[in-house]
């Protein structure tokens, strides 16, 4: 049985207190932050059930960071019920308690991200092409609209398109194409770091990606290395759950070993966690599986463990 998605759950006014979803100011929270946290689907659903998330969000804090959520992310957490989980509501609650800014934005916003940035239509929408063609995958709901809807995807690969509604139609279209079980809130999200990417920084590391999904990892990284080869920028990058626990360690805002094993095992059945990592005398990063306990240790272990992912 095919699985309903919402855009707008059934239960969305329990979080309207607590998020920007406003348009204009949503632009305005991402040219002036330092720091961009998307949500995945995963790593949310993870930090939901946190019993003491108060360290993460002090660590995104710190990193004058503001937490960006996209429509197609609240399509999969609401995926269910049409309705956000009580815990799901909770946490971003406990998100604005402690000073975060929760962006709540249509991906298609970002046309006005970049309209404030660049002049030129033809330009943003020149983004559009490039971001899909290197985020899409072979299979999958964003390549099948462009199998299917011959027109949309003429009119994303032209060279000189000045629609100012690209956007709009692109994103709406494929929100609507969604379908269970497809990875469809990770490429979007490709697609907005990627074309957020254009934009002037000054500040490297810009748009982090929080996921629990190795194949959304190798994602990032391929947009990572698409934009270095073209700007030699460093402006994406991801982070698991387990790297979030090894740096909130490491500036101090857990300091037992209890603290760290709760953020490790965050979702973990069975006790072991995998990890890409490398220790002392590792000539590279390896993929391991350890105990939870096992990780917490080598990480209070100064130089013992560096874990990638």
């Amino acid at each position: 049985m095919a699985t309903c998605y919402t855009e707008t759950p059934s239960n969305m006014a329990d979080i309207t207190q607590y998020i920007i979803s406003d348009k204009s100011s949503c632009v305005r929270e991402i040219i002036m932050a330092e720091k961009c946290f998307f949500y995945d689907t995963c790593a949310f659903r993870k930090h939901a059930n946190l019993k003491h998330p108060e360290s993460l969000l002090e660590f995104l804090k710190r990193k004058n960071g503001i937490v960006v959520i996209t429509r197609t992310i609240i399509m999969e957490l609401a995926s269910v019920s049409q309705s956000l989980n009580i815990e799901y509501v909770d946490y971003i609650k406990k998100m604005h308690q402690a000073g975060l800014k929760i962006l709540v934005i249509y991906e298609e916003d970002i046309f006005d991200v970049l309209g404030q940035c660049f002049n030129s239509n033809a330009q943003i929408n020149k983004y559009l092409d490039v971001a899909i063609k290197v985020a899409k995958s072979a299979v999958g709901t964003i390549s099948s609209v462009y199998k299917s809807d011959i027109q949309l995807r003429n009119d994303i690969m032209s060279d000189n398109n000045t629609d100012s509604t690209l956007f709009t139609r692109f994103f709406n279209i494929v929100r609507n194409s969604k379908e269970s079980g497809d990875n469809l809130g990770e490429e979007m999200i490709a697609i907005c770091i990627h074309m957020l990417s254009n934009i002037p920084e000054s500040y490297n590391y810009k748009y982090i990606v929080m996921t629990e999904d190795k194949g959304a990892i190798k994602l990032i990284n391929k947009i990572w290395k698409n934009i270095c080869d073209y700007s030699l920028k460093n402006t994406v990058t991801a982070v698991t759950t387990v790297v979030l626990g090894q740096k909130i360690y490491q500036e101090n805002l857990i300091t037992t070993k209890a603290q760290v094993e709760e953020i490790v095992s965050a979702g973990i059945t069975g006790g072991r966690v995998t990890i890409v990592a490398s220790e002392e005398y590792d000539l590279e990063p390896q993929e391991k599986t350890m105990v939870c306990g096992e990780v917490a240790n080598k990480i209070m272990v100064p130089n013992a463990i560096r874990i990638y992912y």
